[in-house]
């Protein structure tokens, strides 16, 4: 299980990194925008779009894993707390393949998605280009797919009695 767990610690790792180079690709090119309406009086083509449709998809979704590892989800633990470990235990893994259930049907869903949008070249108009949607669907499937991983894996780990931890991740 140790190669499933590294792997999924690298995925994890990879998709944390590139939604946090989202946000300074978007940061520049919000900052570009900026200094072009001020220095040109125009903005720059697609800006809005980029933002929007590449941009945030990333950043809210590639990093999903890793903040499900980290425990950064949001949590109800006042029902919880006061259970015996063996309890704990069940409610947890329940807790996660309930979680791995909805977030698979997620990572389907928007898979299909994505292979119906490419197939057609889903785009929008900017008036200049016909910019390309399409492939900022993948972004979901990646976030989505990577989370449905990681819950499997915990789920798995924590019947075993080895949950993965934000600590295994951070210093595996």
């Amino acid at each position: 299980m140790t190669g499933l767990t590294r792997v999924t610690r690298h995925l994890m790792r990879l998709l944390f990194l590139a939604g946090a180079i989202a946000v300074i690709l978007m940061m520049l090119h919000i900052g570009a925008d900026v200094l072009s309406r001020a220095l040109l009086g125009r903005p720059t083509v697609g800006m809005v779009e980029t933002v929007t449709n590449y941009y945030m998809i990333a950043v809210c979704f590639l990093p999903l894993a890793f903040v499900q590892v980290e425990g950064g989800h949001l949590t109800v633990d006042s029902f919880t707390m006061t259970l015996p470990p063996r309890v704990l235990r069940v409610v947890s893994v329940f807790a996660l393949l309930v979680a791995a259930g909805i977030t698979g049907l997620l990572t389907w869903h928007s898979l299909i998605s994505a292979l119906h949008k490419t197939r057609t070249g889903e785009y929008t108009d900017l008036s200049v280009i016909d910019f390309p949607l399409w492939p900022a669907r993948w972004l979901l499937v990646a976030g989505y797919g990577a989370t449905f991983i990681t819950l499997c894996l915990q789920a798995f780990l924590a019947l075993a009695g080895r949950p993965l931890r934000a600590s295994e991740v951070s210093h595996g």
